[in-house]
């Protein structure tokens, strides 16, 4: 899943670089086929689209999205943005074999099953990233849902990046506010570390010191051999980025001096030629690196679960105290109500989820859009057995 994971981010930064993030998605999960599109659901049209395994016509594509909004799986799945689905979980075949999708679309290019995550506004735009096999191979399963939902939150975030640096210097203050508002530590800098941009995150998660450290404005880690190790991955992935190699991300993991959880980080080349808002014109390549902090703790919004979930403020107390970390006994403790009260409130939170297990439960939350941003106060995960 890492290195998915790692050519998910490297694409966000570097546009030539989807075709093989989807083509490693699709070999994680053993699919012939695999495809990310953004569709412009006011317009009906795609903004974007790659694909592995199927050649789509630029006529195919136009119907494709024509047909989008009428495809009984897509339309439901919608409803589960920010959720992996299967296509049996929410239509049966024969209901998606009578659709025009399948019979346009789907079936001449060999399409049978699908398993996919949403993301964005159905209202206005959104990604779908899926992978496909076809009639001779077998369903995606329940662990392909499962695999699919852990790399969801990347899919999101690297879709994010994407746009934000994909913006033109007429929209510079509004892709630096996007990356600010983002829940990861994102910093963009030269083959010396010298960094020329820090988001917000990234800033807070340096200054709670463990990791990370920014030394005369140059990227480094406390310990030295992770500080040597982090430039020679800087240095190696933007050198072979402008000499011209194809290069994919690598990752990084940070121990602490005083003996806590590392940090990971993922270290990905940033072609020149994507404008970006920062003043970069005398740099020829760059690297991006996007770091999270385990350790980092903060607080759950019980009041923002309950208006996402259409909870009761006594399930969203509960729902918060799960996510933050908490067994279901100890949840019920802390909010001073018997374990039998406790299983009561999480048999309403199952079903208004649409969700059976509470390690289901925890990546439905997490997976949700609201938490990509640093306002939203992520809590750090912790999943524990009910």
């Amino acid at each position: 899943m890492f290195e998915t994971v790692g050519r998910l981010y490297e694409a966000a930064a570097n546009p030539e670089r989807w075709p093989a993030a989807v083509e490693t998605a699709a070999q994680l999960f053993n699919a012939p086929m695999g495809q990310i599109n953004v569709y412009n659901a006011r317009q009906s049209r795609l903004n974007f689209s790659v694909a592995h395994g199927v050649a789509y016509s630029h006529h195919v594509l136009n119907r494709y999205a024509e047909l989008s909004a009428g495809d009984p799986f897509t339309h439901k799945a919608l409803k589960y943005s920010g959720k992996a689905l299967r296509c049996s979980q929410i239509a049966d075949r024969s209901t998606i074999r009578k659709s025009q999708m399948y019979r346009e679309i789907l079936q001449p290019h060999g399409i049978e099953y699908r398993v996919v995550s949403i993301v964005g506004d159905q209202e206005s735009q959104f990604g779908i990233f899926g992978l496909m096999r076809g009639s001779n191979d077998r369903d995606f399963d329940d662990d392909d849902v499962a695999l699919m939902s852990d790399i969801l939150p990347h899919f999101r975030q690297a879709m994010s990046l994407y746009s934000t640096l994909s913006t033109g210097t007429t929209g510079d203050k509004f892709a630096l506010a996007a990356l600010n508002s983002l829940s990861v530590g994102i910093a963009i800098v030269d083959s010396n570390a010298s960094v020329l941009f820090l988001n917000t995150a990234g800033k807070a998660i340096i200054d709670e010191e463990g990791g990370f450290a920014l030394r005369n404005n140059h990227l480094t880690a406390d310990r030295p051999e992770d500080a040597v190790r982090m430039l020679a991955i800087l240095r190696q992935i933007i050198g072979e980025s402008k000499s011209g190699v194809s290069t994919s991300a690598d990752f990084l993991v940070l121990g602490r001096i005083d003996g806590g959880a590392p940090l990971s980080a993922t270290i990905a080349p940033l072609v020149r030629h994507v404008d970006l808002p920062v003043p970069l014109a005398h740099v020829d390549s760059l690297a991006i690196v996007v770091f999270t902090d385990p350790c980092r703790q903060m607080e759950v919004p019980a009041e923002l679960l309950q208006r996402l979930y259409g909870l009761t403020p006594a399930e969203g107390r509960l729902l918060a105290e799960l996510v933050g970390g908490r067994s279901l006994e100890d949840a019920a403790r802390a909010l001073g109500v018997k374990k039998e009260t406790g299983r009561k409130r999480l048999a309403n939170i199952f079903q208004k989820t649409q969700t059976n297990r509470q390690a289901e439960l925890v990546r439905h939350v997490l997976a949700n859009p609201v938490w990509i941003t640093e306002q939203a106060k992520r809590p750090s995960l912790a999943v524990a057995s009910v």
